[in-house]
């Protein structure tokens, strides 16, 4: 049985930073974060929730 979570991008964002992720661009809504390893770049829009497995 999969558990998921739903919560706002911002709510995502301060998580990920929480975990040692950071951000290396913001345009207006648009952010990109980087993995604590800078191995992987997660691009997000704040005005949309995301859905976390």
């Amino acid at each position: 049985m999969a558990i998921s979570l739903h919560e706002t991008c911002q709510q995502y964002v301060d998580r990920r930073l929480s975990e040692g992720w950071r951000i290396v661009s913001r345009k207006g809504y648009h952010l990109i974060l980087s993995s604590p390893d800078g191995n992987i770049l997660r691009p997000v829009d704040l005005r949309n929730d995301v859905e976390t497995l």
